[in-house]
């Protein structure tokens, strides 16, 4: 079996618990997620996955490039906090067009370029 823990949202790195270091000498915050595994599912490393592996690989044309230079987000942008929404304005008059909508009944698409 092994443990592992995830401070944050779900999208965050899921890190081995090691038993010889203490919560906090490894990073656990409070509410972490803890999760267990059987040896067969052991985790691989961050740096030996798919998405590294591909961008490794392909470099800027990845799939995954977007997740090539992610950072821990730190815990006070998680939450945002601030009390009870704010109305920005009211609109008591009601908007008349100016003009009537007419309903467009016939139409066509052409389109002379070799890919759409």
């Amino acid at each position: 079996m092994c443990l592992f823990f995830q401070n944050g949202s779900r999208n965050s790195a899921k890190l081995v618990l090691d038993d010889a270091k203490t919560l906090e000498e490894q990073g656990v915050e409070d509410e972490a997620m803890i999760t267990v595994r059987a040896a067969e599912q052991y985790a691989a490393s961050p740096e030996s996955s798919f998405l590294r592996q591909s961008i490794a690989k392909n470099g800027t044309s990845s799939y995954y490039y977007a997740h090539a230079n992610e950072k821990a987000l730190p815990a006070e942008h998680r939450y945002v906090y601030g009390g009870e929404p704010a109305k920005l304005e009211s609109s008591e008059a009601a908007v008349e067009a100016e003009r009537p909508a007419i309903a467009i009944k016939t139409y066509s698409w052409s389109d002379e370029g070799d890919f759409v």
